[in-house]
Parts: C-alpha cells; structure tokens; sequence
C-alpha cells in the first residue's frame, strides 16, 4: 500500500487511487482521487502541494458562507469556464485548473466543493447529463443550483430547458437528474471526458492511461464498463481488458446473449496474449 502522501513513482499512484475509490466511499477524499487523476497522466503532478494549494486558496476566504466562497473564487481569484478550448485535457487535471482558473463544469465544481469544505459550507455535485452543477448540501427541490461554469445560478425550470437543449431528441427529463452525485461517480466522469478527448485526438497511450484509472472504479453501470473495455483494448492493454470483459459479462443487469458475446470477446483477447 503507498504511504498517504507520497507518490514518488506512477506505481505508487496507480496503488494510492486503486485504495481510495475501492476504499468506503464515504470516506473518499474526492481532492486528492481528482489529484491523482493528473498525477497518473502527467507523472509530474505533487499532490501533497497541490492540497496544500486547495487550503491556501480556502485561506483567503474572507466569510464562511456560500456567497463568500463565490466571492472568492469566481471574482478574487478569477476561475472560470474555459469557452474557447473546451477540450483541453488541461480542463479535465485539477492542478492545472487551479493553476491556470480554467477548467470545464465539474472540475470547477470539485474545486467549489474542496474549497467549500474547507470553510465549512458543504456542497454536492449534480451531474446532469451534459453539465455539471453544484447545490449547497440540504437544499430543497424548488431552489436553485449553482453552474460554476458560467457563474450564474439557475432555477430548476432553467436547468429542465438546459436538458433538453444538450439531450435533444434523447431521454426526457428526470428530476433524478438534478440528485447528487457521489464520489466515485464524478470522478468516473471526469475519467470519460479524458477519454472522449482522447478517442477524439487518437491518443491512444493516454486513452489506455485514463482506461487503467476507470478499470479500478467498482459499481460502475455495465454500458460504463463495457466503454472503458473497449478504450483498454484499442490502447493494447489486452490483459486488463478481458478481464474486465468478463466482469461485464458476469453483471446481473447483462443479458445472457450480451453476457455470452462478451465472454467471447474475453476469450478473444486472452488468445492474442499466448
């Protein structure tokens, strides 16, 4: 087990986050995963520092309230959504986001909850599809929910028409959309905004980083598993793949036609290893 703390080689972190998102998600420190994130992708990434970075930013805070946390980080300190390259992956590493203030829907919101937590105002994650948004802890249905993104607060008829202009002709609304979402969940979806850059730019070395990351998440939905599969096989990580396959393959929720297809696909993979 790595020392908490000290990642002084990619193993170390591939271990540390391995016993963080297996660990009680209660407990997750979602800093320090998001963290580990960059520190597997870049491997130059000092996340004892960048932490301390979170409570020096806290530090500043001049009132312990939502309205001062906003205050703070949106006007004193300048962060925002990065609308002229969305797709950087810098947008996706937390310490470039505190670094540079730029940074996409919910890695500026889990730089408002870190930071809200240090101050003593809890707030929650709400993944919509298509955005993210941030609620303060407790908050009754009908009030509204904060985007970090664009520094505005918006009711819950505005988040319905945000909805259904990103979803289309997609699934209609659910007020399941606007419940919180938990650890090990945001930090899937930040793993899969990586990977759609990554598919995106055919950065297959950095695609099957992300995979690695995503293989180690338990509790995912199967379509979830099933994708990063797929990413571990296109990047070559043909061992790790198949045994996820199978893991797919044995999910309750998995068709027993699917579940055989997939067997096969593990089967496939373990041929091409001997």
């Amino acid at each position: 087990m790595a020392e908490s703390g000290r990642y002084g080689s990619p193993v170390d972190v591939t271990a540390r986050w391995a016993e963080l998102v297996q660990g009680p998600e209660r407990g997750l420190p979602l800093d320090e995963a998001a963290l580990l994130i960059s520190a597997h992708a870049t491997g130059n990434v000092d996340v004892p520092r960048e932490l301390r970075h979170l409570d020096e930013v806290a530090a500043d805070c001049a009132e312990d309230t939502l309205g001062g946390l906003c205050e703070l980080l949106f006007f004193q300190f300048g962060f925002r959504g990065n609308t002229d390259w969305y797709e950087d992956p810098r947008n996706s590493y937390l310490d470039q986001v505190l670094e540079r203030r730029l940074g996409i829907p919910i890695s500026l919101a889990v730089v408002t909850i870190e930071v809200g937590r240090r101050i003593g105002v809890p707030l929650q994650g709400i993944g919509m599809p298509g955005h993210f948004l941030v609620q303060p802890a407790g908050r009754a249905d009908h009030e509204p929910l904060l985007d970090v993104f664009n520094q505005r607060w918006m009711s819950v008829d505005e988040c319905r028409e945000m909805a259904a202009r990103l979803t289309g002709n997609g699934p209609r609304w659910s007020p399941r959309w606007l419940a919180p979402t938990r650890p090990r969940a945001i930090l899937a979806r930040m793993l899969a905004n990586l990977a759609t850059t990554h598919r995106e730019n055919e950065d297959m070395g950095s695609l099957g980083r992300v995979a690695e990351l995503a293989a180690a998440i338990p509790g995912r939905p199967p379509g979830e598993r099933f994708q990063v599969a797929e990413d571990l096989t296109a990047s070559g990580r043909l061992r790790l793949a198949a045994r996820l396959y199978l893991t797919v393959a044995s999910d309750k929720r998995v068709s027993a036609g699917d579940s055989e297809r997939l067997r096969a696909k593990a089967a496939s993979l373990r041929a091409r290893l001997n």
